[in-house]
This record gives structure tokens, C-alpha cells and sequence, in this order.
């Protein structure tokens, strides 16, 4: 991330406006990585469709590359919500990066659940139980990939709309 980037962000939330981050090791439908709808949005993906070993390795570069632009501790106050895609071929990591960013994310409010999983039905109870007996860490189901719900959520919140509002598939 730029540094006039990330002064854009720091600049929204100084007058209330906070920024949503989507992170996904697959592609996200109209998006490609970086900063969107005037810093409403920040992405973080792959531009295009791994095989299942590499998705791995692309997950946890892109919670890698996150925590290299923010420090939650200090930027949390940055961010409204984030969505992290959990589908089959890295399953682990994407929950180990929802949980670690949960659990990371402590400002002292008591804004409730701000990370989301966005999962397809790939091992779902799992997903459900983890989500379940997480007190940082919301669900939503999605199609397998997440590319176009992950693409929704992103276009709906350019366009105003709470994501806290938004529900399975992000219709």
C-alpha cells in the first residue's frame, strides 16, 4: 500500500468515514488489489484462479501483505468490518487469518464482530462452529470460489450500504 493510500484512509476515518477490507486468495469480481471507491474499500486478492496447492501459499501472502501495511493495534481504528473468503483449498489458513485479525483488532470499543468469514459450503460445519465459538468472528455462506459475493459485498458497500447488513450470498 502507498503511503498517500494509507493517509486517505487515515484521513476518512478523522472524519468518521471507515474503510472495509476484503481479503480472499482467489480473484474478486470487478476488483483487483488495492485501494476502491474513494478508500471505502481496500482488497486484497489474487488476480486470478490458483490450483489448490498454491492457494495456501496465497493466503497467507496476503495476510502477510496486510500485516505489513497495517498494525491493528494502532490502525484498527481504520476499519468498519473485514471479510475473509474461506473456501476448501485453504480453509486453515483463511481461519487462522480471521481469528488472528479478531484477535488483533481490540480497540477498546464494544463494536461486536467486525470479521466476517465468507464460506462456501465446503466443510460448513466447521466453518459454523469455529464462527460460532468465536467472539470476534461472524459468517455468511457464499458459492464456491467467493469471487462474485465478495465482488457484491465490495460494489454494495461503495454504494453505501452497511456491512452489517449484509447477509448470505450478499444478495
Amino acid at each position: 500500500m502507498e503511503a498517500n493510500e494509507k493517509k486517505q484512509l487515515e484521513e476518512m476515518a478523522q472524519s468518521g468515514k471507515k474503510t472495509i477490507v476484503l481479503m480472499s486468495y482467489n480473484p474478486i469480481d470487478g476488483f483487483i488489489p488495492g485501494v476502491h471507491g474513494d478508500g471505502r474499500i481496500v482488497v486484497y486478492c489474487w488476480d486470478r484462479r490458483l490450483c489448490s496447492e498454491a492457494c495456501r501459499d496465497a493466503a497467507r501472502s496476503i495476510t502477510d501483505a496486510f500485516y505489513r501495511d497495517f498494525n491493528l493495534r494502532k490502525d484498527g481504528q481504520l476499519f468498519e468490518h473485514i471479510f475473509v473468503y474461506a473456501g476448501k483449498n485453504a480453509i486453515d489458513e483463511a481461519i487462522q487469518a480471521a481469528r488472528m485479525i479478531g484477535h488483533d483488532w481490540k480497540d477498546g470499543s464494544d463494536s461486536g464482530k467486525r470479521v466476517t468469514l465468507v464460506a462456501c459450503d465446503c466443510e460448513i460445519e466447521m466453518k459454523r462452529r469455529i464462527a460460532h465459538e468465536s467472539y470476534t468472528i461472524n459468517m455468511i455462506l457464499c458459492e464456491c470460489g467467493g469471487k462474485a459475493t465478495m465482488g457484491r459485498i465490495a460494489q454494495q458497500v461503495i454504494e453505501g450500504r452497511n456491512p452489517k447488513e449484509i447477509s448470505d450470498y450478499a444478495r
